[in-house]
């Protein structure tokens, strides 16, 4: 009996009996056999998967692979001792499922009583999966003696995402790299876990909307492969080398082409400039460096352009030798950052020290190198340093070098030459003294210059003696001293060093008076006569050199005498003439010479006076002979015999001697019965030896016959000297036998007369138009009105009344008078009947090859006379279409407007003679475009009416008032409505800039005007901005008193003009003068408005002007303040005040100097502080000298001498 039945009980049961008795021997063995036969249940079946890891946001999706497990639990097959067969078939949606592309299907294995068989669907689609029940169905087939029970099946139904970007995660990963190195950007593409699709690409791009990869544009960007590891891509940027126009935004953007999802993130690459190299150059570069010098030390930072490709900046800290921060406000170290995209830094020591501030030691530039672009990262910071060491100060050496001898006059240079170390911050101060045997003279009122060499180790101060006079000879002593108690000459304790030296040297001067040419010449040296006039002329010619105030005069003497010498020499004359400060002449005149007593030796003796009572004396000679004055030479040329009258001359000539100081008297007489000329006397002078006195008898008489005698006579009164010449002519006289002539003349008239008899034959007609001035280019044009005449000539009637009719065709059609024509009756004049036929407005479509017929008939008012037959003419019309080249439009601008006017543009429109038509529009517009007519744009402008003057229409545009602006194009647009014709033309209008009013202001504004101050003029010129409403500038003429005009490079007066569109000019006096320069009187400032445009004309000059009265320096004082005694250990300060007027343009030399009995002491040789202050005026100068402690040696007499030229 089974208590339990299993499925292992299930099987054949075979019972064996074996019976045996042993006392009977008797055995019997029996088998019977039984199948028992179990039915086993139905198998349980899940079909389940397991989504852990699986799901985004809670859903499966499409892309990923999805393992379905069914299950079958054979527990109660367990006990089975045959094997089962376990079949498992898969379906979606009641379709059978078989291994492939989108499926497979693993076979069931058993594990713990339970099959188990997996379908993975490779990857899940939306379209398909969303929704789809998956069914598993499990068939069991066990061994013999077990029934399996029915197939069991189940199922699961999937709920799918479609794929989209929210189920991807893309990041870029970009830690900072330094530019120069080799880089990788990686963007990580996260995809949902097992996700099978793959991707298509991966793009790399600087922006969203880039056409090209970043490899396309950057030839050290390169693309490694995209690696996949799992659902994790990785795509590699490779940047070999990073630079930094690599700082900038990437985009990284992946495409799935199985779903046709493109996802794609970005971010920014910060890149880290790479350090710089650093140096530091020291300026001087080498050799000892001195203390109180300048001293330069320049950190410049070096960064590779090829990968620090962009603008970059840098940052400094200087750290000296005790390790300290240098500050960039100190005065005395200067740290000079690096400016704009510089990576130069300087360290500027004025001055650099080794006693007062110990500069000596290492030091430190350190380095930033920076950006603007917050994508890119300073540069790590690089260090360098200098080693410095810093030596004392060598002695200051002073020396002179000049001639030791010079003429007066001359022009000399007295060189002092002070030598320091280069680069000393403080400029020495330079007194000069000339000392003589009773006297000290600080040199103030010479001309010097003060000049350094580019090193400023050599300055050299040249005293100029133009011109050297007598008193500037004796000994000079050149000083030369500096403190430095601050840079560049300051009073400034944070840049004093407070090294001091003082130097000299000595150098004499003697004057000497250069030499003096005296010439003599003559005026002439052929023959000298008696009564002409003669010079002597004696040259003095000073050396060029000479520019001082000299006193020259001269004496002449003939053989030792002087002259001239009283009444005696009346006919003498002297006199002394200056040519130029250097050439005299003395000149001895004789008017006239006397052979009597002026033959002789002449001397001329020179004296030329020097100041200080200087006498230099010089003389030169020359001989002359005078001879007596000769007879004047006369000369009568005749014309001969000649006959009652004619004309006759009689011409004396006289001729006497070159320079003679009179003219020779010339008198006509006639020796004959009446002695009496007829004829006045005519005086020619030809020539200055040659003279005629001409008798021209314009018709002869009988008794202008005769003998003519000329007389020249010579009477010098000066000279009681006569000399006189004559000749005489005879004028005989031809008397010729009279002619006698008749003559007459004759009239004649004459008479005549006819009779006409007339035939009256058919009238003649003629049809014309005259066109005389009405062709436009030879043809009719549409528009114009046309007379055409028909003329009967009906001469033959003139003696009979008639009665004329006129008829009037085109083309056959009778015309009568209308709207389109005007037909006059016929009107006789001179025999001719005359007919009109006006077309009021000729047409291309009608006129055009039309032909006009006039027919004529004469009916006579008498009965006996029969007329001819009626007779026609026409004339056929060529008329042209009207168009714009029958239109002549221009626009006239009679002037150029000045801004502020009223203005009137004119636009002519000239149309063909005998135009009928009117205009239906004029339009006026700045461009040819434009929609709004000028009179809309412009306030200002106003349209008159058009007016028509026969074929000419002129419309005119008012401006009131013109203004700047108003000068531009303007366009005039003419239209003929009935033509539909529109004609244009355009025209620039320039405009003149209104003239400005101008005025002058002074500064100082009132009180005195002192020479040598500053003086300034300031010139404004103002426009009236509403009319002239464009930015204009200005050009400035200044004229100074003398009229001329001030040059805009003059350096004394110096002309500021307006810049840009200031209408402002300056003249500024460096200074203003009276002395050498006179620059009191009136000043002009002329001003002329100008604009850049073309259109604009500049403005009429406008001046204006100001009296500058200039008046001479009031003396400069010098004033101590302070005890006059005080005990020695105390403190006491000394001040010197020197005053002088407002805007001095220089600056007074102040020396002070401490003198006892046998010695001069230079302030620099005390080692005391002292100060120089100097009040906002510039008028009031305090030299303070501190004395503190008083020592015994500072007793003795002070003195504060201020000086300045």
């Amino acid at each position: 009996m089974i208590d339990l039945l299993r499925s292992s009980d299930a099987g054949d049961y075979q019972c064996i009996v074996n019976i045996t008795q042993s006392d009977t021997g008797y055995q019997f063995s029996g088998t019977k056999t039984a199948q028992v036969i179990i039915t086993l249940p139905t198998p349980s079946v899940i079909v389940e998967y397991n989504a852990t890891g699986h799901l985004v946001d809670g859903e499966l999706v499409e892309g990923q692979f999805l393992d379905i497990m069914c299950i079958a639990d054979i527990s109660q097959y367990i006990d089975t001792r045959s094997s089962v067969s376990v079949t498992m078939s898969w379906r979606r949606n009641n379709t059978v499922l078989t291994n492939g592309s989108d499926f497979t299907i693993s076979p069931p294995v058993m594990t713990n009583n339970q099959y188990t068989g997996v379908l993975r669907i490779n990857s899940l689609r939306d379209e398909l999966d969303n929704g789809a029940s998956y069914n598993c169905s499990v068939s069991v087939t066990p061994g013999p003696s077990l029934i399996a029970g029915n197939d069991n099946s189940s199922a699961v139904t999937l709920t799918v995402a479609r794929f989209d970007v929210n189920h991807v995660d893309i990041s870029i990963k970009t830690p900072v790299p330094v530019a120069g190195n080799v880089f990788n950007l990686s963007c990580v593409i996260v995809v949902p876990p097992n996700f099978v699709e793959d991707l298509t690409s991966v793009r790399w791009t600087y922006d969203l909307a880039a056409s090209q990869d970043v490899t396309s544009e950057n030839n050290d960007a390169t693309l490694v492969p995209v690696d996949r590891n799992g659902n994790i891509f990785t795509s590699v940027l490779t940047l070999d080398p990073v630079k930094t126009t690599d700082a900038r935004q990437y985009y990284c953007q992946a495409a799935f082409i199985a779903f046709g999802t493109v996802d794609r993130t970005n971010k920014d690459l910060v890149v880290q400039i790479s350090p710089p190299s650093v140096s530091i150059v020291a300026d001087p570069p080498t050799g000892p460096i001195y203390e109180s010098t300048g001293y330069l030390l320049t950190c410049t930072a070096t960064v590779d352009t090829t990968i620090v490709n962009i603008p970059v900046t840098a940052s400094v800290v200087w750290t000296d030798p005790s390790g300290n921060v240098i500050p960039t406000n100190e005065a005395r170290r200067q740290v000079i950052p690096p400016t704009g995209n510089s990576l130069i830094s300087m360290l500027l020591f004025q001055p650099i020290d080794t006693g007062h501030n110990n500069d000596g030691g290492t030091y430190t530039c350190q380095m930033t190198v920076n950006s603007g672009n917050s994508l890119i990262a300073s540069s790590q910071t690089t260090n360098t340093t200098l080693d410095i060491t810093v030596e004392s100060l060598p002695p200051m050496t002073v020396d002179f070098s000049s001639v030791g001898s010079v003429e007066v006059g001359q022009s000399l240079t007295i060189l002092c030459t002070i030598i320091t170390i280069e680069r000393l911050v403080v400029t020495p101060l330079i007194t000069v003294i000339k000392m003589n045997d009773t006297d000290m003279e600080v040199i103030s009122n010479k001309l010097y210059t003060i000049t350094t060499d580019e090193t400023g180790s050599v300055t050299n101060y040249a005293l100029i003696l133009d011109p050297v006079r007598f008193e500037d000879a004796g000994m000079y002593t050149c000083m030369a001293e500096f403190n430095v108690t601050g840079y560049n000459n300051t009073d400034d304790p944070s840049t004093a060093t407070y090294d001091s030296q003082e130097a000299s040297d000595v150098y004499n001067l003697t004057v000497h008076f250069p030499p003096v040419i005296v010439t003599i010449a003559k005026e002439r040296d052929d023959t000298l006569y008696a009564g002409t006039s003669f010079f002597i002329k004696c040259d003095i010619m000073l050396d060029p050199l000479v520019t001082i105030p000299v006193t020259v005069t001269n004496q002449w003497t003939r053989d030792g005498t002087n002259v001239p010498m009283g009444s005696s020499d009346a006919t003498i004359t002297e006199g002394l003439n200056m040519i130029n400060t250097l050439h005299y002449n003395a000149t001895l005149m004789f008017y006239p010479l006397d052979n009597a007593d002026d033959s002789g030796m002449y001397t001329c003796n020179v004296e030329v006076t020097a100041p200080n009572s200087y006498t230099y004396l010089r003389s030169t000679s020359a001989s002359i002979t005078v001879m007596a004055i000769p007879r004047p030479v006369v000369e009568i040329v005749a014309m001969g015999i000649t006959e009652p009258g004619e004309e006759y001359m009689l011409n004396c000539t006289v001729t006497v001697l070159d320079r003679l100081i009179v003219s020779p008297v010339i008198i006509w007489t006639k020796r004959s019965a009446s002695n009496v000329i007829n004829v006045p006397p005519v005086l020619m002078n030809i020539s200055n030896v040659l003279s005629s006195l001409y008798l021209r008898f314009s018709s002869l008489n009988t008794s202008d016959a005769g003998l003519y005698t000329c007389e020249a006579s010579i009477n010098i009164s000066q000279i009681p000297i006569v000399a006189r010449s004559n000749d005489t002519s005879k004028l005989p006289l031809k008397i010729p036998i009279p002619a006698v002539d008749v003559s007459r003349s004759r009239d004649s008239n004459f008479l005549a007369g006819s009779n006409l008899i007339l035939t009256l034959p058919t009238p003649s007609v003629i049809v014309e138009y005259n066109a005389t001035g009405q062709l436009v280019d030879g043809e009719l044009a549409e528009g114009q009105f046309l007379d055409i005449m028909c003329i009967a000539d009906i001469s033959q009637y003139i003696d009979t009344g008639v009665s004329v009719t006129l008829t009037w065709r085109r083309n056959n059609t009778v015309l009568t008078n209308g709207s389109d024509f005007t037909i006059s009756p016929p009107v006789m004049t001179n025999n001719q009947y005359t007919g009109v036929l006006r077309i009021n407005s000729l047409r291309d479509e009608l006129d055009n090859g039309a032909t006009y017929n006039c027919l004529v008939s004469v009916t006579p008012n008498t009965p006996i006379i029969i007329a001819g037959n009626d007779n026609s003419s026409a004339v056929t019309l060529t008329v042209a279409r009207f168009d714009i080249n029958h239109v002549d439009i221009s626009i006239n601008i009679s002037s150029v407007p000045v801004a502020g006017d009223v203005f009137n543009l004119s636009c002519v429109i000239v149309v063909p003679p005998n135009f009928v038509e009117d205009l239906t529009t004029v339009r006026w517009t700045y461009n040819l475009e434009v929609s709004q007519f000028v009179t809309s744009e412009n306030n200002d402008a106003t349209l008159v009416p058009v007016v028509r003057n026969g074929s000419i229409f002129t419309s005119v545009l008012t401006l009131d008032p013109v203004k700047a602006t108003d000068a531009r194009q303007y366009y005039c647009q003419a239209t003929i409505l009935v033509f539909g014709t529109v004609d244009r033309t355009n025209r620039d209008l320039t405009v003149q800039i209104f003239p400005p009013s101008v005025s002058i202001v002074a500064d100082p504004p009132t009180g005195p005007i002192y020479e040598s101050t500053g003086y300034l003029l300031t010139c404004t010129a103002t426009v009236n901005t509403t009319i002239v409403d464009t930015p204009v500038t200005a050009s400035v003429v200044w004229t100074d008193p003398s009229g001329n005009v001030i040059p805009t490079n003059e350096t004394r007066r110096q002309v500021i003009p307006p810049t840009g569109n200031s209408l402002v000019s300056m003249l500024l006096f460096l200074p203003i003068d009276t002395g050498l320069n006179n620059d009191g009187g009136t000043y002009t400032c002329q001003m002329i408005i100008n604009s850049g445009s073309s259109l604009l004309a500049s403005s009429q000059a406008t001046n204006t002007t100001l009296d500058v009265t200039v008046e001479s320096l009031p003396p400069m004082t010098v004033d101590f303040s302070s005890d006059g005694s005080v005990e020695v250990g105390q403190s006491l300060t000394i001040t010197c005040t020197i005053i002088t007027v407002e805007r001095l343009v220089v600056t007074p030399l102040i020396s002070f100097f401490k003198l006892n009995n046998t010695d001069i002491d230079v302030l620099s040789n005390l080692n005391r502080p002292y100060s120089i202050t100097i009040d906002e005026t510039g008028s009031v100068t305090n030299y303070t000298l501190i004395l503190d402690p008083v020592r015994f040696e500072d007793a003795g007499m002070h003195t504060c001498m201020a000086e300045f030229n």
